[in-house]
């Protein structure tokens, strides 16, 4: 009875029936219930939307869905397509990447973040990518990823071989994978890959460096993505067993993408075994890794199967609290314990989004 008051809680947040006030400023404008997809990742949608005029915009945080600035004053810079700077530099025309709308990472002050936190599955396999276009030169930037909460250049993503971007001539400015560069003349595609490390991961554009002497100028942005590739699974076996399928290490498997688990167990022991799934894509690349769980029972036994995968347990929960207080979200903490293990549970890929 309580998952399923809690389901219809989860329906209704979700249809924009329920609102909840975070406060602080630069959260204001969060999505709630997180999202497991990206917003607006072209920008599109703005305040400024039925507006055609080739110029640029200084907008608040609210007139941006999805995204959110660490800008103190939360200011925001949006681009129309075909827009021509008067000066820095004058003459210039930029159009957007996707769409009619792009940003400027930076508005009026610099060392800023352009971000959102997005609901994940901690141990699963995502990729990144965004396009990004110098305005006087070179300029600089980097993906940052972590836990929700403030990042710093240390939460710096590498880009996959071949992302990193373009310099022009005289740049004298740190290259590495994490060091994202594009020049003023065309845009460029940044793309690498993360594992999740929380139930909810902040996804930030950082303008790190500009070719011109003012920080606040330069780092243009579109056309940002975030794409789930593989998740891991748990699943309980018994000794004698067949080992593990393939299909079964991996859930949510990606189009394009194949999977290479290292050591699978035998099924001679019984124990826990953490399962290392290298993800391959379309040219055999490892892309990055998942670690799936098998639990080998002695034969014949019966006894409590892993936890199901994924974030149902901490989004109920996350839910009780906001919407019913303490006393409730220990009751159903404690019915969601009681009903999370079940029978043996198999994954097999998913394909088709």
């Amino acid at each position: 009875m309580i998952k399923q008051v809690l389901k219809g809680f989860i329906a209704a947040l979700a249809a924009g029936l329920l609102s909840f006030s975070l406060g602080g400023g630069a959260l204001a404008d969060q999505v709630i219930p997180y999202p497991t997809a990206l917003q607006n990742g072209s920008f599109e949608d703005n305040a400024k939307k039925d507006l055609t005029a080739a110029t640029n915009y200084f907008i608040d945080q609210p007139d941006l869905p999805g995204w959110s600035t660490t800008a103190s004053d939360g200011k925001l810079e949006l681009w129309y397509t075909g827009f021509t700077p008067a000066s820095v530099p004058g003459g210039i025309s930029f159009a957007a990447q996707d769409g009619s709308w792009f940003m400027e990472i930076n508005a009026n002050l610099p060392d800023t973040q352009l971000y959102q936190d997005l609901a994940t599955n901690d141990g699963a396999l995502y990729q990144w990518s965004f396009w990004h276009r110098g305005r006087t030169g070179t300029d600089t930037a980097m993906m940052l990823l972590g836990p929700q909460g403030a990042l710093t250049t240390d939460d710096a993503q590498p880009a996959a071989p071949g992302y990193e971007g373009t310099v022009g001539g005289g740049f004298t400015g740190t290259t590495g994978p994490t060091y994202l560069t594009a020049q003023r003349g065309a845009w460029v595609q940044h793309m690498g890959y993360y594992v999740a490390e929380a139930d909810v991961t902040r996804f930030a554009l950082y303008a790190y460096d500009s070719a011109y002497t003012n920080k606040t100028v330069g780092n243009l942005v579109d056309n940002a993505a975030w794409t789930p590739i593989a998740f891991p699974t748990a699943q309980t076996l018994h000794v004698g067993d067949a080992a593990p399928n393939d299909s079964t290490l991996v859930d949510n498997l990606a189009a394009g993408y194949t999977i290479d688990p290292q050591n699978v167990p035998d099924m001679t022991a019984v124990g826990t075994y953490k399962i290392t799934v290298q993800v391959l894509d379309a040219a055999s690349g490892v892309v990055g890794s998942i670690v799936s769980t098998v639990q080998v029972l002695a034969a014949g036994t019966t006894g409590e199967s892993l936890p199901q995968t994924g974030n149902q347990h901490s989004v109920l929960l996350w839910v009780a609290v906001l919407v019913c207080g303490g006393a409730t979200a220990a009751l159903v903490s404690l019915a969601l314990s009681r009903n999370k293990h079940g029978t043996r549970r198999r994954y097999a890929p998913k394909h088709g989004g």
